[in-house]
């Protein structure tokens, strides 16, 4: 299996704002204890799709959170309890996307593209990776405006 990596400067990325109706809620130490169950949540919202053995956990995101990585969580406003997407950040790295079926068409690029342009980074790029079979976020990653390193 090999990897496909992206760098792209955060101001080559279009700038969309989620769409009406929907928010993006950034998950640190510091909050997680306001949505209690939500980590539960985005890992069920994975395994309503796929079966992955090393799909990261409950202990994973509590270790990643108090290293100061964000988990960034897509909902439909009137539905706050049902996630629609997720992806972790660290500083300028992405990792661990993902995104419903039931989404609207067109809100996957959005959500990424908003997440890109809120995190808080001295950085003027972003980064990112995916493996080579994953057809679908290579697909994905073109159409927010990546570019691979």
């Amino acid at each position: 299996m090999k990897k496909i990596f992206y760098k792209t400067k955060i101001k080559d990325i279009p700038n969309n704002l989620t769409p009406p109706g929907y928010f993006l809620l950034k998950v640190t130490i510091h909050n997680v204890h306001k949505w209690p169950g939500l980590i539960k949540k985005c890992i069920d919202l994975f395994h309503s799709e796929l079966e992955w053995e090393d799909m990261w956990n409950e202990m994973d995101a509590e270790g990643r959170l108090e290293l100061g990585h964000s988990l960034w969580v897509y909902f439909k406003i009137e539905d706050h309890n049902n996630p629609i997407a997720y992806i972790w950040v660290d500083d300028n790295w992405l990792y661990n996307a993902f995104i419903h079926s039931s989404r609207p068409k067109g809100h996957s690029h959005l959500f990424l593209q908003e997440v890109i342009h809120s995190i808080d980074t001295k950085k003027d790029y972003v980064e990112w990776d995916t493996d080579d079979w994953n057809l679908k976020a290579r697909i994905w990653f073109k159409n927010v405006g990546a570019h691979k390193a």
